[in-house]
């Protein structure tokens, strides 16, 4: 389910970075860091991808026939049921990179995915010891004029858990193509034992390619030089790996309040864009015919005086 609006964005972002500010100021406790291995599982039709950190795991799933985009939140619920996992410490995350027609599920994929699932949970609990690092490359490194890398660019974030050496590429966009995926994995599974590459789902740029794309915007790699977008990436692995460091990792629950999201299904997305536009008429009229009303007042005003 995603924020409706940029109002309720920006109102989760900025409760978020209030909590991760005062976060700073507290001393660690140094507590022991205790979670199951890494591991990265492969079948036909799903490549699952388990990161520990400490209390927490993120699970991420990758579709490799059909294309990754949003768990609805029925098969999430089906997963729960049928998987024994600590579910309330994991963070399942679609990692939203391959593209296709096809983004529908059925009972064949639901059992695929559960039974890689359970195999994590049959991973014992063993102390970890955690080292991190993060490189940001900027939107502009990819072309002046370009609608596929939103506003926060690319983020590498390497691990190394136990001596287990992991690489998330992370684009800010909004799906990617299977040829560039497969070619960033490919580069980089050399120097890492497990390698996944994901995009945000931002649809920053929805809309603004609906005249050269049938879909209407563009995922990662329609037009953007695959060899300049792995140029950046090799540069930025490179300055990642060389800043890690051993972390200790905490959380801290938010409560955010008045957050309208748009739903997992396309009935509530359909609903979401009507609201859309009964907003957008309240603005044209208080943003156009408000100030034509107002020259008008005053010139009348005006000729009388």
């Amino acid at each position: 389910m995603d924020p409706a609006t940029r109002i309720d964005v920006r109102k989760i972002v900025r409760v978020v970075a209030t909590k991760v500010k005062e976060s700073l100021n507290e001393r660690s406790t140094g507590n022991v860091c205790v979670g199951k291995m890494p591991v990265q599982i492969e079948s036909r039709n799903f490549r699952v991808t388990h990161v520990p950190l400490c209390g927490k795991s993120l699970v991420i799933i990758s579709r490799l026939v059909k294309s990754s985009d949003d768990i609805p939140l029925s098969v999430y619920e089906e997963l729960r049921k049928r998987v024994r996992l600590d579910w309330d410490n994991v963070i399942l995350i679609d990692a939203q990179n391959y593209y296709s027609d096809d983004n529908t599920w059925d009972e064949n994929d639901i059992n695929e995915l559960a039974q890689l699932l359970s195999k994590i949970g049959e991973l014992e609990d063993q102390r970890l010891e955690i080292k991190s690092c993060v490189n940001h490359v900027p939107k502009y490194a990819f072309g002046p004029i370009q609608f596929e890398i939103g506003d926060n660019g690319l983020i590498t974030w390497g691990l190394e858990i136990n001596g287990k050496r992991v690489l998330l590429v992370i684009f800010d966009g909004n799906n990617l193509r299977r040829e560039l995926a497969d070619a960033i994995i490919n580069e980089f599974r050399s120097g890492f034992d497990i390698v996944e590459v994901l995009t945000t789902d931002n649809h920053q740029y929805t809309g603004i390619a609906r005249f050269t794309r049938s879909r209407g915007y563009k995922v990662v790699g329609d037009s953007i030089s695959h060899e300049l977008i792995i140029r950046n990436v090799r540069k930025s692995v490179k300055r990642c790996i060389n800043d890690l460091r051993k972390t200790s990792v905490r959380y801290y629950p938010v409560l955010i309040e008045g957050i309208r999201l748009i739903g997992d299904s396309f009935s509530s997305m359909v609903r979401a864009a009507e609201r859309g536009v009964m907003d957008w008429k309240k603005h044209f009229t208080v943003l156009i015919i408000l100030p034509i009303l107002t020259m008008i007042i005053l010139g009348i005003i005006l000729g009388i005086l």
